[in-house]
């Protein structure tokens, strides 16, 4: 299995957001730039087979994003990839999907980096996923994992 793992784009800042953490968009300078990295991944990226994000409106935006960028993909929202996602509720998730080859997961950090920490290096590796941020896995539901690439949005 593929996945593109995607943190989500720059969002409002919680500190000055009056509403619940799950409620918290994306800032508009941040769907103009993650619409733009959406468009690249979908140049570089074969359609895939499902869209997997958190509840978080953060989450659905940037999705919508690739959603878009790609063309009519299977959307799917799911709690267990809002903020605190463990690597193991991720591993779990995965799991679910073993008959698709090629899902986009969208959701947060430190989630996700732990995630392919875990699937890749046995927790052992350390990156820096950015906001609106994209690492490619390859895992096959067993064993470690590949890590593939990771993107800094400013390079795409």
């Amino acid at each position: 299995m593929r996945i593109l793992f995607i943190r989500h784009a720059e969002a409002v800042d919680a500190a000055e957001f009056k509403g619940s953490d799950l409620e918290r968009p994306l800032t508009p300078e941040g769907r103009k730039r993650f619409a733009k990295v959406a468009a690249r991944l979908a140049r570089a990226y074969p359609k895939p087979d499902r869209l997997v994000c958190s509840k978080a409106v953060r989450a659905w935006e940037t999705a919508e994003d690739v959603r878009r960028a790609f063309g009519a993909v299977k959307l799917e929202l799911r709690e267990e990839l809002n903020p605190g996602a463990s690597p193991d509720t991720v591993r779990a998730l995965l799991r679910e999907k073993t008959e698709l080859e090629w899902v986009v997961l969208v959701g947060h950090e430190p989630d996700f980096s732990r995630a392919i920490a875990a699937l890749t290096a046995q927790g052992k590796l350390r990156i820096k996923f950015k906001k609106g941020g994209v690492a490619e896995v390859d895992w096959n539901g067993r064993g470690p994992g590949t890590l593939r690439s990771l993107w800094d949005p400013a390079r795409l």
